[in-house]
C-alpha cells in the first residue's frame, strides 16, 4: 500500500520523496517537511515546475499559503513562464525581500515583465477567496469537471481561479500559459491520483 500522509502537502509519499530528491540530490530528509524553510519550499517547487511538475510545484507552495510570499511566488512562477516580468515595486517589503532572493538565486531576469496592477488585483483576488471556498464543499454545478475538482481536492486555489479568469478573458497574460501547462496533466492523471475523491 502506497504510504501517504498529510504532512506532504497532499503529494503522496513516493512523489514527495522523488520530489526531495530533485531538491537536495540525495536521500530524503529526516525532517517533516513543513518544518522546511519557506525559501527551501519555494526552491523545491521552482525546481519541480522548471521539471514540467506544474501541479506538483502548486500543491507543494499551498503547503504554507497562509505566508504571503508563496502567493507572490506562485504568480512569479506563472508570469517567468510566460515571460512577463518587468518591475516589482520595490516599495513594498515583500516585494523587496522576494526581489533580493531572486537576484542572488539569479532567478529574476531582466526582460520579464510585470504589469503591477494587474498582478495586485490578481493576487487580492486569490486572497480574498481562498479561505471562502476551501472551507466549503463546492456544488457540482460549480465545477465543469473532474480536472477542475482534482485540482480543488489537491489545494490548488489559484489554479481554479487563473482559469476563471483565463474563461473570462481577464488577465490573460497571467492565466493563458499557466493553465495549458496545467491542461498538458491529462485527467486521467489526475483521477488516478485523487480516484478516492472525485465523486
Amino acid at each position: 500500500m502506497k504510504e501517504e500522509t498529510d504532512d506532504v502537502i497532499d503529494l503522496g509519499f513516493e512523489d514527495y520523496k522523488k520530489a526531495m530528491k530533485i531538491f537536495n540530490d540525495e536521500e530524503l530528509p529526516t525532517k517533516d517537511p513543513q518544518e522546511l524553510h519557506w525559501r527551501e519550499q519555494q526552491i523545491l517547487a521552482q525546481r519541480m515546475f522548471d521539471d514540467g511538475h506544474t501541479i506538483q510545484a502548486v500543491i507543494i507552495l499551498h503547503g504554507l499559503i497562509e505566508i504571503e510570499l508563496n502567493r507572490i511566488w506562485i504568480m512569479m512562477l506563472i508570469c517567468k513562464s510566460n515571460g512577463d516580468i518587468e518591475k516589482v515595486d520595490l516599495k513594498e517589503r515583500h516585494y523587496l525581500d522576494l526581489v533580493e532572493y531572486f537576484e542572488k538565486e539569479k532567478i529574476l531576469e531582466e526582460k520579464m515583465i510585470i504589469d503591477l496592477k494587474e498582478f495586485n488585483q490578481l493576487r487580492n483576488r486569490l486572497s480574498h477567496n481562498l479561505y471562502g471556498i476551501k472551507q466549503r464543499t463546492p456544488h457540482k454545478t460549480e465545477l465543469k469537471n473532474k480536472f477542475e475538482l482534482g485540482l480543488l481536492v489537491s489545494g490548488s486555489l489559484p489554479v481554479l481561479e487563473l482559469k476563471y479568469l483565463h474563461d473570462q478573458g481577464k488577465n490573460n497574460a497571467f492565466a493563458k500559459r499557466f493553465f495549458e501547462a496545467l491542461q498538458e496533466e491529462s485527467e486521467k492523471e489526475l483521477e488516478e491520483k485523487y480516484g478516492d475523491k472525485l465523486l
